[in-house]
């Protein structure tokens, strides 16, 4: 044997072909859910109200609510598992591509100007993954329609809608209800609009209970002002790295998860929440404002109940048993939403309240003792706050 045979080192066998047990692959994508194909139809057969949009925000706002009161519908009636709402808007994507293109060979019609306004709507309300179908479906038919007469040249902006940069922002005494108002407009400032997101974290999630878009900020301060009947708190410029974090990181609306609380409003700004929040997402980050990240559930409660017992100590010089402490700041951390975790306001302390009883069986000594502590832990979150001495009143005997 030659020195070179000798030292060559043996081939790697090639693995083999993986095959996996028939159906497995299919089992892994969720079935098309029977609501898709009426939901479709009703929204292709409304789309032609879109030819009557006079611009980019007209049709935007047509297009929103042409897709949301179909979410409305169908989440009253299915409930809110399985419903799939990007799926469902990129199957209305492709359909309206198909009425286009099923009726462009005869353009005198005019059949496929609601589907093709249709689909530039999309483009103005849909976040990357709806607006990347959107885009797709026009792009097969731009070719058939060529020079198509009837079609206003600012459809061609429909897609262009960004952030401005002008931020605002309010909130109610407790601080668990607010909104951030920002700016957007169309390439060349055409359309100039805010978009409100209303923001309410007084449960475990945040919510947006009336998000939507308004001719400009005093009008979009207006709707909120009369949806939470706050009337003396005043509308700041500008918005802290500490409430973005909140309304772009925790909306239910924005992670595209339905739990069954969205109000109807909520669901008619569905796609458009999310694309107006990745926007602003995306221009934050290319001005280099750092969001706060949230800490670990255990390191934020630990924290929380460290802090309490000095309070409690300097306040009653008294301090309280730590096994109690510990477990209400693990309940409160784990029962209130990122970032949110400092703020009270008597509904939150009652729905904390209920969801500790509803976790244990009613007589538990260690749940009694948590109980028994809360208020306390309420004044004290409310001081910390700063928060004025009636309303400390409030949270503690809520």
């Amino acid at each position: 044997m030659s020195p070179v045979s000798r030292n060559r080192k043996k081939k790697a066998k090639k693995p083999g072909k993986r095959v996996f047990p028939k159906g497995a692959l299919e089992a892994l994508v969720p079935p098309r859910p029977n609501w898709f194909s009426a939901a479709t139809a009703t929204a292709l057969a409304g789309s032609d109200a879109l030819v009557a949009a006079r611009g980019p925000l007209e049709l935007e706002e047509a297009t929103s609510l042409l897709l949301g009161e179909r979410l409305v519908e169908r989440t009253r009636v299915e409930g809110a598992t399985g419903l799939r709402f990007t799926a469902w808007a990129r199957e209305v994507a492709d359909r309206a591509a198909e009425q286009v293109l099923a009726h462009s060979e005869d353009l005198s019609t005019g059949a496929w100007k609601g589907p093709w306004r249709l689909l530039h709507g999309m483009l103005s309300i849909g976040a990357p993954e709806l607006a990347s179908a959107a885009e797709s479906a026009i792009e097969r038919c731009a070719g058939e329609l060529g020079a198509a007469g009837g079609v206003p040249s600012w459809l061609a902006v429909l897609g262009g809608v960004a952030p401005t940069g002008e931020l605002w922002s309010l909130r109610d005494a407790h601080g668990t209800r607010g909104a951030v108002i920002a700016g957007y407009a169309y390439p060349d400032g055409v359309d100039r609009s805010v978009f409100l997101f209303d923001y309410d974290v007084t449960d475990f999630a945040v919510e947006l209970p009336a998000p939507g878009a308004f001719p400009d900020v005093a009008a979009a301060e207006a709707a909120w002002r009369t949806s939470t009947g706050e009337q003396t708190v005043p509308l700041v410029e500008g918005v802290s790295p500490e409430v973005l974090a909140i309304v772009l990181a925790g909306g239910t609306v924005l992670l595209d998860s339905v739990i069954g609380v969205e109000t109807d409003q909520a669901l008619r700004n569905w796609y458009r929440a999310q694309r107006r929040a990745q926007d602003l997402i995306a221009l934050v980050r290319d001005r280099g404002v750092h969001l706060p990240a949230p800490l670990p559930v255990e390191q934020q409660a630990a924290r929380m109940a460290e802090e309490f017992t000095t309070w409690h100590h300097t306040r009653h010089g008294a301090t309280p048993d730590d096994e109690t402490v510990e477990t209400l700041a693990l309940d409160w951390v784990e029962k209130t939403a990122e970032g949110t975790h400092a703020l009270v306001s008597p509904r939150r302390v009652e729905c904390v309240r209920e969801s500790i009883q509803a976790d244990r069986d009613a007589g538990v000594p260690t749940m009694l003792a948590e109980l028994s502590l809360l208020p306390e832990w309420a004044g004290w979150l409310a001081e910390r706050a700063g928060l004025a001495e009636e309303l400390v009143r409030e949270v503690r005997i809520a």
